[in-house]
């Protein structure tokens, strides 16, 4: 199911239901019952399809008992807190919109038992428009196409190649890209016309029929005058004879689905003589879908330079810009971020008036202006409206997050799954952190979102979105009645009087006094910079599911977040932080609890985060001790739903973090931390029964060596894939132990994590290894060969000053794809341009070097054709 408000709504029921309480409820029975009716309803319908849109319809009055609920729930509790040593008993009525939910499901139950395939038919009439009454825009085609000459050279080049065999090349990007005129432009070129015999042209769209695909693509061909009275089989077979023999150019325009690929790609005959088709989608997996001779180019975004000259040309046609203008036309452009739908639209703005201080008027108000703009939204609507229902909601959220920002993608998942967005059903045999990720791929598939940055395993680190599709968000969310993140301007005056707000500020504003503050359901708060420590008075948004607050420093822990009891995720920045609220405990909902520190002081987590049963991850800047529960105190007390723990510290002795480690079986990700005003020797603890873990991280910044060893590798998980190794002068000989750990792919050395001048691998060691990083390391010789890292794919030395070269048997390895060299010595730079010069003359052209000295457009056209993007480059690099 699309929309978690139903199971939240049972969550509460149940939470009355179960819970032990001195309080009277007046009708409980009424209460067990509609639990009872809603837990039959839920089971039937769990698997079934035709069960989301028939609950779909039910949805309004879920959301508005679920709202009476949740503060009917705190004020009980909070009537428990402030008598229960008084035993004082009060009786409650259950909220009265939760009785007209009752009344819907239980009608609901009866039609199911009397009739099971009542679910399949609609309790509330339902309108509904066809995706083909919608009428999509046209853009006045422009036969001049500016910028990209290095993309049109490379697919002129697949064009009229060598290759005889059919070849089908797809132009994959977000709406309004230029994947059409890009097209137009190559199909125009002079020696494209001259090299191929026939060249036709479809645009297929999200609803076509195959008979108007067929006659558009043989009215390029013959006079459609002779076709048009023709069967869909007489098409088919005067299209296969037109084309047999000949070598031919198809453009298959704008194709949304496979299946129109499907439909056609018989018809097309390869006669190993150089015919091609282009296949252009904004869907990544039509190209990669289709197996047969096939290549995919996505189309990148304009440069400012790109977007000027394409802006000049569209405003001013072939007569001079004013010199006058020229500063003010840059700007624009850059504002238009490389997307040329927003530049043509701009520019007949802009062409209307030449005027410096009318362009200057716009160019401050650019954002809005192109807000406003139907033509630009209507075509960019159409992706969002292709989207299923468990897209969409997670696509408008990108509307809370600021404009043109990097966002961080766990933060990203992680507030979808608070909100409510991710249905995990119970047969589901991945985390619902995966499938969160698995809908992120599939809007970046859908090329709605872009990965700006990835990690070192090719996994998404930071994604964005263009500003228009932002405004999309924006726009759709306004039009969405109930959904749950409608939104708040950036700013404290709220544009939507609806039920369900997320409030996104880029500073920190008291909404104590705003009415509408009781029904918001997400607080985000952002800051340019560092924002002044402040203090929070109060908090009153009591149904809060979500609250972040990125840069805004807190002087402590606001106890009065410990009253949102719904609360699911939680992101602070805090200045001082000793010791969580021993009534943390009472976040029972929370799932995610991230806290950034601005000082060194370790903090200790009291004992009551052992009744959090539902932490899946908790993320804290600096060194944390957990309290232990007592023997006595009964149990077990296990958080096996915790997924991340982060940064636990680093014992004197390994046996003082097991009993932890016991308490949370199913960790995926770990950090141990030493911080730099513990000293001594520190021992790392047996991980080897956390079967689940695959990440692993032992950072020491002790301002002292501690010289210690690390364990055997049967200490290690047996699933372990990444670790990082940052401080604790290890000895080099140690290494090895880490060389047999089975699964290893991921090791990053940094901050003489090892201690020496030499590093000699040995046979058997690394044999899964693919990326290795060495940061900050003074090691000066490494002597290894060939067969002692056989996977390897990548290898980043950075700032590795006394490192005298990189072994140039690395070459050799059959699997290394990339070499980085960035910020070390000029020797360690020229062995790594060797290499790459060797491998080049032998053939190796695939293998790819990056320096400090290397351009920014080549980084960029390395990292294109890369697929696990380098993220330190994006970070340190200073060409980027």
């Amino acid at each position: 199911m699309a929309d978690k408000v139903l199971d939240f709504l049972l969550e509460d029921l149940k939470l009355i239901v179960s819970k032990k309480t001195c309080f009277i409820i007046s009708d409980m029975d009424q209460i067990k019952s509609v639990y009872d009716d809603f837990t039959f309803v839920l089971k039937q319908l769990k698997d079934d399809h035709n069960g989301d849109c028939f609950l779909e319809q039910v949805k309004d009055l879920a959301s508005e008992a679920l709202e009476d609920l949740d503060s009917f729930i705190i004020n009980v509790i909070l009537k428990e807190d402030e008598e229960m040593c008084g035993k004082i008993y009060h009786a409650f009525d259950p909220p009265k919109k939760l009785t007209y939910f009752a009344e819907a499901i239980n009608s609901v139950k009866k039609k199911m038992e009397k009739d099971p395939q009542a679910v399949s038919m609609p309790i509330l009439e339902v309108s509904t428009q066809s995706l083909s009454e919608a009428i999509r825009p046209q853009v006045e085609y422009d036969e001049v196409f500016m910028g990209l000459e290095d993309d049109i050279a490379k697919i002129k080049d697949q064009l009229t190649g060598n290759r005889k065999q059919l070849q089908v090349i797809s132009i994959v990007g977000m709406a309004g890209i230029g994947k059409t005129t890009f097209c137009r432009r190559l199909c125009d070129d002079d020696y494209i016309v001259h090299h191929f015999y026939i060249r036709a042209w479809t645009c297929v769209s999200q609803e076509y029929r195959k008979r108007d695909l067929l006659l558009c693509l043989l009215s390029w061909i013959v006079d459609k005058d002779e076709i048009q009275s023709l069967s869909e089989d007489e098409l088919v077979n005067v299209l296969y004879k037109c084309l047999k023999g000949k070598k031919y150019l198809i453009v298959m325009d704008d194709v949304w689905d496979i299946r129109a690929w499907n439909d056609l790609k018989m018809l097309f005959p390869d006669d190993n003589n150089g015919s091609r088709i282009i296949i252009t989608s904004r869907l990544n997996d039509v190209g990669s879908s289709i197996r047969r001779g096939s290549t995919t180019h996505s189309l990148r975004f304009l440069t400012e330079d790109e977007s000027w000259n394409l802006l000049k040309h569209k405003v001013f046609k072939k007569s001079e810009c004013p010199s006058e203008l020229n500063e003010v036309g840059k700007e624009i452009a850059a504002k238009c971020q490389g997307l040329p739908l927003t530049i043509v639209v701009v520019a007949g703005l802009l062409a209307k008036n030449e005027n410096r201080d009318w362009w200057k008027q716009l160019a401050g108000s650019l954002r809005s202006v192109l807000a406003n703009s139907e033509q630009i939204i209507n075509i960019l609507a159409l992706c969002y409206e292709h989207l299923p229902p468990h897209l969409q909601s997670c696509f408008l959220y990108f509307g809370a997050f600021r404009e043109d920002s990097d966002i961080l993608a766990y933060r990203l998942i992680r507030l979808w799954i608070a909100e409510g967005f991710i249905y995990h059903g119970e047969q589901q045999q991945i985390t619902v952190e995966e499938l969160a990720e698995d809908y992120l791929k599939d809007l970046i598939n859908r090329n709605l979102v872009v990965v700006s940055k990835k990690s070192s395993n090719g996994g998404i680190r930071t994604c964005r979105v263009h500003d228009m599709l932002r405004e999309l968000c924006l726009r759709k969310a306004e039009e969405k009645k109930n959904d749950w993140h409608k939104r708040v301007a950036s700013s404290s005056t709220p544009i939507s009087s609806s039920n369900k707000l997320c409030f996104h500020s880029h500073g920190f504003h008291d909404l104590s006094e705003n009415a509408l503050c009781t029904n918001i359901r997400s607080r985000f708060s952002y800051a340019s910079e560092k924002s002044p420590v402040i203090t929070m008075k109060s908090f009153v948004y009591k149904f809060l599911w979500a609250l972040n607050l990125c840069y805004i420093f807190l002087e402590g822990f606001p106890l009065e977040i410990l009253q949102l009891f719904h609360l699911r995720f939680l992101e602070l920045w805090i200045k001082h932080l000793d010791k969580l609220p021993p009534k943390i405990s009472n976040l029972w909902n929370l799932e995610s609890l991230v806290i950034t520190k601005e000082d060194w002081s370790r903090v200790i987590i009291p004992v009551g985060i052992w009744k959090m049963l539902k932490l899946r991850h908790i993320r804290i800047s600096e060194e944390i001790e957990i309290e232990a529960p007592s023997s006595n105190s009964g149990g077990p007390y296990l958080l096996n739903e915790l997924q991340t723990l982060s940064a636990l510290k680093l014992p004197h002795s390994g046996k003082d973090s097991e009993d932890i480690l016991a308490r949370t079986p199913n960790l995926r990700k770990l950090t141990f931390y030493r911080g730099p005003r513990t000293e001594g020797s520190f021992s790392v603890p047996n991980l080897a029964n956390l079967s689940n873990l695959e990440s692993l991280k032992l950072s020491v910044n002790s301002l002292k060596p501690t010289y210690s060893r690390i364990p055997q590798p049967d200490k290690f998980p047996k699933n372990l894939k990444k670790l990082i190794l940052s401080g604790g002068h290890f000895k080099w000989k140690e290494i090895s132990k880490l060389g047999k750990l089975p699964r290893l792919e991921i090791l990053k050395l940094r901050r003489n994590c090892f201690s020496g001048h030499v590093w000699k691998t040995n046979d058997g060691e690394f044999c899964q290894l693919k990326v290795l990083k060495l940061s900050w390391m003074n090691l000066e010789q490494w002597i290894t060969c060939t067969s002692h890292f056989p996977n390897l794919e990548r290898l980043v030395v950075e700032r590795c000053k006394n490192l005298i070269e990189i072994p140039a048997v690395l070459g050799d390895v059959p699997t290394l794809e990339m070499i980085e060299v960035l910020w070390s010595s000029s020797s360690a730079v020229d062995s790594a341009k060797q290499i790459h010069k060797d491998q080049v003359e032998i053939g190796n052209d695939g293998q790819k070097v990056i320096t400090n000295s290397s351009s920014k457009k080549e980084v960029m056209d390395i990292l294109t054709n890369y697929a696990p993007m380098p993220h330190d480059v994006y970070e340190q690099c200073p060409i980027m």
